[in-house]
């Protein structure tokens, strides 16, 4: 039994299975990512970031396996979402698990499922978008207030200055 901690365990075995996917061999990698998610199962829970982390990454290695591994790919897929809804993950965590379980679906011959996927996927790229159109609106109005000020202070310097100015030469005049 290692004494390292199982955080450290699980990232040996996820860093393991990235150097057999560059070997071309997921097979192995599969083992590796299989190792990590039942130890951070049993460590830390099905809800926990380091899980759902092991989870997804060995669904897209089943997935790119092909074959016989697409079905598990799928049942890894939907967990995840089920996973990731559950705990309100953030909108660009999901894009990708929604188009990899829909691409699983239509291999495999599930079309309507795919489509679904597809949709969900487009939908949730829109909300993204929508709020960086909105970020973009707000930083913009912002510059432009910030522009404005800046704009106003610069007229009253020049103001004040362009008053001195007529001083000195009303009193170079006088002399």
């Amino acid at each position: 039994m290692s004494t390292e901690s199982p955080m450290i365990q699980i990232t040996d075995l996820m860093s393991e299975a990235l150097i057999y996917l560059s070997s071309s061999e997921p097979a192995l990698a599969e083992d590796s990512y299989a190792s990590a998610l039942d130890l951070s199962e049993s460590t830390y829970g099905e809800n926990h970031p380091s899980t759902i982390r092991c989870l997804e990454c060995m669904a897209r290695c089943c997935k790119m396996q092909g074959g016989d591994k697409i079905e598990m790919a799928v049942m890894m897929f939907e967990r995840l979402i089920n996973l990731k809804e559950n705990e309100s993950s953030e909108e660009s965590m999901m894009v990708q698990v929604y188009s990899d379980l829909g691409e699983c679906y239509k291999f495999v011959g599930r079309e309507e499922e795919s489509k679904l996927m597809e949709s969900r996927s487009e939908k949730v790229l829109n909300i993204l978008k929508e709020k960086v159109d909105e970020q973009e609106r707000k930083w913009q109005e912002s510059s432009e207030e910030e522009e404005s000020e800046e704009g106003e202070e610069g007229k009253s310097q020049y103001s004040d200055s362009e008053e001195e100015n007529k001083d000195d030469n009303k009193r170079q005049w006088k002399v």
